[in-house]
């Protein structure tokens, strides 16, 4: 056997197992994303899904004086896709993330809203997420 035949019999070898494997990056993950906005929050959430469910949310306060605003209580509900509550102080860069990994469960659709509630110094806003293709 030649070196040339060795080398295009690797090559094609390489070319097949490629192919065979998927080298097209479709890991068969999904994700969706909501966004929701208050008169003093904007609220994002992501839900992906891949081998787990990974969550991810951000609560952004929309005003510039972020030292007064200090312990923030939160809930997002939407059963049975999500359900994270807690309370943080605000961190000095205006907003908070959270991050949830869990076993896979069952995929929302585009109609699903997502319920918020952010408390804070005394006062209660709510907000609905909506799917965004963003």
């Amino acid at each position: 056997m030649t070196k040339l035949s060795r080398s295009l019999g690797f090559l094609f070898t390489l070319i097949f197992l490629f192919a065979i494997t998927g080298c097209n990056n479709s890991s068969g993950s999904r994700s969706m994303n909501f966004i929701g906005e208050s008169e003093h929050w904007i609220a994002n959430y992501s839900i992906s899904q891949g081998q787990s469910q990974t969550n991810i949310g951000k609560i952004s306060y929309k005003g510039t004086d972020v030292e007064s605003v200090g312990l923030v209580k939160y809930a997002f509900e939407a059963s049975p896709y999500v359900g994270v509550n807690g309370s943080i102080d605000l961190p000095p860069r205006g907003y908070i993330e959270l991050t949830n990994t869990s076993s896979k469960g069952p995929y929302p659709n585009k109609d699903l809203v997502i319920k918020a509630k952010i408390e804070w110094n005394g006062q209660i806003e709510n907000m609905d997420l909506k799917y965004t293709n963003q």
